[in-house]
């Protein structure tokens, strides 16, 4: 792996694969126990596999049948009669896949081997996780005057690799640049 700067500059850097925990850096706050990305999430629609039921906390929604007849059953003598305490609302999972968009950092600030090592391996990281879960991902680098696109939205990002070993190092930080071209994917 070699870490180029915009002066041509080239400097041999061993390749460090830092262990990173993609699960915390994917992780979003006041979100711990319910995930919004994966195999299976749950559906705040109508969409999906009927997996359980549970009791409604508004009048409208997709009533499960066979658990509201069960509740009706077990309070009733002989005779189903279904009462509004009775109803049950289907609780539904689909899946549902992420799309990532990645701002890096490459201006001159990250010239330093451990910096920029750290980030290829962040980088790589990421791209195994997206790539286990079928997820879409997108790297945009933002150094010099402008913002590039490293890696275009893909769920196919292992393909990438050698962009990502091959990223250049240099210039002045266009934090600026960098937003404005990621708020268009």
């Amino acid at each position: 792996m070699k870490l180029k700067t915009l002066k041509k500059d080239e400097q041999n850097v061993e390749a460090q694969e830092e262990e990173v925990d993609v699960e915390k850096l994917l992780k979003m706050k006041g979100k711990k126990k319910n995930r919004l990305y994966g195999k299976r999430v749950d559906s705040k629609t109508q969409k999906g596999r009927y997996i359980k039921s549970k009791l409604p906390k508004d009048s409208s929604g997709d009533v499960a049948i066979d658990a509201t007849l069960r509740a009706a059953a077990l309070s009733s003598n002989g005779k189903i009669k279904v009462k509004t305490e009775d109803l049950r609302h289907k609780v539904r999972k689909h899946g549902a896949k992420a799309s990532i968009v990645m701002l890096v950092d490459i201006s001159g600030s990250m010239f330093s081997d451990k910096k920029a090592n750290r980030l290829k391996g962040i980088l790589h990281s990421v791209i195994q996780d997206t790539n286990r879960h079928q997820d879409r991902i997108s790297v945009v680098g933002f150094k010099g005057e402008n913002a590039e696109i490293i890696i275009p939205t893909t769920r196919r990002a292992t393909s990438f690799r050698e962009q990502i070993d091959n990223i250049r190092v240099g210039g002045t930080t266009p934090l600026a640049a960098g937003m404005k071209k990621v708020m268009k994917f």
